[in-house]
């Protein structure tokens, strides 16, 4: 019997031809749309924060539009990230690698902090961060507000010496976010 081939394009509607896979099928690339903004309240050392805003999907095709946005933020100095999430309606492993890298590059380099926003109302995204175990990688909040009062809260255990005794009051009931420092060299005394 004859092996059936596909044809190379097919016609959606009488409009313009769409490209096949080598087996086949049809390539759709998701969509994710990135912004990015500097945060507009006064943040004691904001300078380095950066906020990006995702949405769409986050998977396999466009998670390297995510790193891509992301490294350059690093390299343009911004060691603070806050990445929200709460317009993404899907996320896979690429997207939580490209997290998770984020963290081990800022960790290597120098230090710095990643945070992920997603709003309790996207329980899909809360769900797999939950099954991906990343809660002891990166830390999760509700809102933007929230995360930059943890980077805050973080900049000052860096830096105490620049915190203000009435502004450190406000942040005592904030949420842990981890702090990352570059790991000593192996052997040396910690």
């Amino acid at each position: 019997m004859p092996r059936l081939r596909s044809p190379r394009h097919t016609r959606d509607d009488g409009g313009a031809a769409r490209p096949r896979t080598a087996h086949g099928w049809e390539t759709q690339v998701s969509k994710l749309h990135i912004t990015a903004e500097v945060p507009t309240a006064s943040l004691d050392g904001g300078a380095d924060v950066i906020v990006l805003i995702a949405g769409g999907e986050l998977d396999y095709d466009s998670a390297p539009l995510l790193r891509t946005s992301i490294l350059s933020h690093i390299g343009a100095g911004k060691r603070r990230l806050v990445v929200d999430l709460s317009a993404v309606g899907f996320i896979d492993s690429m997207g939580i690698g490209v997290l998770v890298g984020t963290v081990s590059r800022l960790r290597s380099s120098g230090g710095g902090a990643l945070v992920v926003v997603c709003e309790t109302h996207n329980k899909q995204v809360l769900r797999i961060f939950d099954v991906a175990g990343i809660a002891n990688v990166i830390s999760v909040y509700s809102s933007r507000e929230e995360a930059l009062r943890a980077l805050v809260a973080a900049w000052m255990v860096e830096l105490p010496s620049a915190a203000e005794p009435a502004f450190v009051a406000v942040l005592e009931d904030q949420p842990r976010v981890t702090v990352l420092r570059p790991r000593p060299p192996a052997g040396a005394p910690r």
